[in-house]
Parts: C-alpha cells; sequence; structure tokens
C-alpha cells in the first residue's frame, strides 16, 4: 500500500511537474511514504531481533 501512494504520488510529479504547487506536495508525499517505507523495513528488523531474543513481551 505504501509503495502504491509512493508511485502514484511520483506519477503525479511527472505529470503536473515539479515545479508547480501541486507537484511539490505531491513529491513531498512521495518523500514521507520512501520515509514510511524504510521506518517500517527497520521496525520489523527490530522486532524479528527482540522475537528472536525472547524479549518480545507480551
Amino acid at each position: 500500500m505504501l509503495f502504491q501512494v509512493q508511485a502514484g504520488a511520483h506519477e503525479g510529479v511527472a505529470i503536473l511537474g515539479a515545479d508547480s504547487p501541486a507537484g511539490r506536495r505531491l513529491d513531498e508525499t512521495r518523500r514521507f511514504f520512501a520515509f514510511m517505507r524504510e521506518e517500517i523495513k527497520e521496525s520489523m528488523a527490530k522486532w524479528q531481533r527482540l522475537q528472536a531474543s525472547g524479549r518480545a513481551g507480551g
């Protein structure tokens, strides 16, 4: 889902132009979703480490 939003925003920037107000907003959206995807990857890796060590809580 995050990738789809990121890809759609990227397409929107290409259509509207990076210098237009809407293009700038879409580019910010694209960058935010790229950031969130990386954050989720890091969180998942941390979760897996916690699970492996038995410290995940419960």
